[in-house]
């Protein structure tokens, strides 16, 4: 008698998958417009959900878990009009990858290099880039970023905006690590895909406890956020990331200085930098400006990018060092 064997099936084969991957995004897209009257409001976990069970089934063998930081500096060889071609060996050909980056004026201490703009990564002729939101602003040379890859850590994860998953200037995130959380702290990056989309206006992340009880990320010019935008997220919960808050005794114009045992006189140090609109759900400042990180000597320092607008009383931001 034969023994039965398991064959490993491929879920990408199955007319499951395939369907979820050819026609879900757009499903989103006009699910507001065609069925939300009947099914009432669409929940993005439902798109974590379909995709998990497409993928069931697969090759268990998932890849360990990696958290990489390093600077990358536009340079003329790298620059292409509007974005910066990055080249890593857990990045190149690796479309999944999942980075996080912060604007570092001066690495190593040396240097300094303004990009008042926002920013994003996409993934373009097998190689992930940086880009400068809006597509008409080239990136400088010398413009320096500070770059973490999170792809399969358990901490990474990733948000798209759907069009009844964003309330005006803000869209809500659904995340068990986050839910009901107001302590939560977490990182975003915007990560262009399937061709969407362009946000010009400085992001902050901020608890929405009102209606959701959920945090959000928000739109600091209170425009309409795209749907269709997706943003790579970590959750932080480790003992190098914290809230710094911007008061008197460390406001030098428009840079807030940090004080962190791994940060001072450290000019090497990297760390990535999210706005917080209201730790804890507290006081709500804004600081619609873009931001980024700099070495004064002694000292890191988060500045906004425009030199003439002073850091806000109250403005907190979320850290992590690598």
């Amino acid at each position: 008698m034969l023994e039965s064997v398991y064959r490993q099936r491929n879920p990408q084969n199955s007319p499951y998958y395939q369907c979820v991957e050819g026609h879900f995004e757009t499903f989103g897209q006009v699910y507001k417009d065609r069925f939300e009257r009947r099914y009432g409001f669409f929940r993005p976990c439902v798109g974590q959900v379909m995709l998990s069970l497409a993928a069931c089934g697969g090759d268990d063998s998932s890849p360990e878990p990696t958290a990489t930081a390093f600077v990358h500096t536009a340079a003329a060889d790298n620059i292409v009009a509007h974005w910066t071609v990055i080249s890593h060996p857990e990045l190149d050909g690796n479309p999944d990858a999942i980075l996080l980056v912060t604007q570092n004026w001066n690495p190593g201490g040396i240097g300094g290099t303004y990009n008042n703009h926002g920013i994003g990564v996409w993934y373009t002729d097998d190689h992930w880039a940086i880009f400068n939101q809006g597509g008409g602003n080239p990136i400088a040379v010398g413009a320096a970023f500070n770059v973490r890859v999170i792809t399969g850590l358990s901490s990474a994860a990733t948000h798209l905006t759907v069009p009844t998953g964003i309330l005006f200037h803000y869209t809500l995130i659904e995340h068990p690590d986050l839910d009901g959380n107001p302590d939560a702290l977490f990182l975003t990056t915007q990560s262009w895909k399937n061709n969407c989309c362009h946000i010009t206006d400085p992001v902050i992340v901020g608890y929405e406890a009102t209606i959701a009880n959920a945090w959000a990320i928000v739109n600091q010019n209170l425009e309409q956020l795209p749907a269709g935008a997706t943003f790579n997220l970590q959750i932080l919960s480790g003992e190098n990331d914290f809230v710094h808050t911007a008061d008197a005794g460390n406001i030098s114009f428009n840079s807030t200085v940090i004080s962190h045992p791994e940060l001072d006189g450290n000019p090497d140090a990297t760390f990535q930098v999210t706005q917080n609109w209201n730790p804890g759900g507290g006081p709500e400042v804004f600081n619609p400006n873009f931001i980024g990180v700099w070495y004064d000597g002694n000292n890191w320092a988060i500045f906004n990018q425009d030199t003439i607008v002073d850091i806000p009383d109250g403005a907190s931001f979320n850290v992590s060092v690598d």
